[in-house]
């Protein structure tokens, strides 16, 4: 382990931040949010505080947790719920299935086509016999049953648990940087 006084970075600084037993570094919104205050005790830059404090990490001093999540902008909640829905109307209801396409025009999920051990078209009745000819298989997919609309993924939607703000897409992020003093 260097001794402290090795270190480049303003020594004076270096050693105070050791008198700490835990510092904890909130990282939202491309802010900084450093406790104890250290940034604003030493008249530091948040970025300059966690300079020192990585150097210190890496020599031994502390012992460095990173710790990744999403959160709530309304009321800063890390309980968020995800679901999938439709990108189109935003409805829950969603169903993965096998999409068939018949010459007619007419898409759907393979089940609409069922019809007594047979393929049948929904909305012409025509009978499918040949996969390439009489209709296409498209794969499976997902439809919406709210609105019909037919995609390849559905959205991701996060919902607070707490305040009941939606987030599509990605939620927003925070990181968290421990540093906890090692004892020796």
């Amino acid at each position: 382990m260097v001794d402290i006084s090795e270190i480049s970075l303003t020594n004076e600084i270096a050693r105070e931040i050791l008198t700490y037993e835990f510092i904890s570094v909130l990282y939202m919104d491309g802010s900084y949010i450093i406790d104890p205050v250290i940034d604003e005790i030493y008249s530091i830059s948040p970025e300059e505080s966690i300079k020192i404090l990585d150097i210190l990490s890496e020599e031994g001093y502390f012992r460095k947790e990173v710790v990744r999540g999403a959160y709530c902008r309304e009321c800063f909640s890390t309980d968020l719920i995800r679901e999938y829905v439709c990108p189109k109307c935003h409805s829950s209801r969603i169903i993965k299935d096998r999409i068939l396409r018949h010459k007619c025009g007419y898409k759907g999920v393979k089940r609409a086509f069922i019809n007594s051990y047979a393929l049948k078209c929904p909305k012409c009745h025509a009978k499918l016999y040949r996969e390439g000819e009489d209709y296409f298989d498209e794969g499976v997919k997902y439809k919406c049953i709210a609105c019909g609309a037919i995609f390849d993924e559905p959205m991701a939607l996060y919902r607070c648990s707490r305040c009941g703000a939606k987030y599509f897409g990605k939620p927003p992020e925070m990181i968290i940087i421990n540093y906890e003093k090692v004892v020796i």
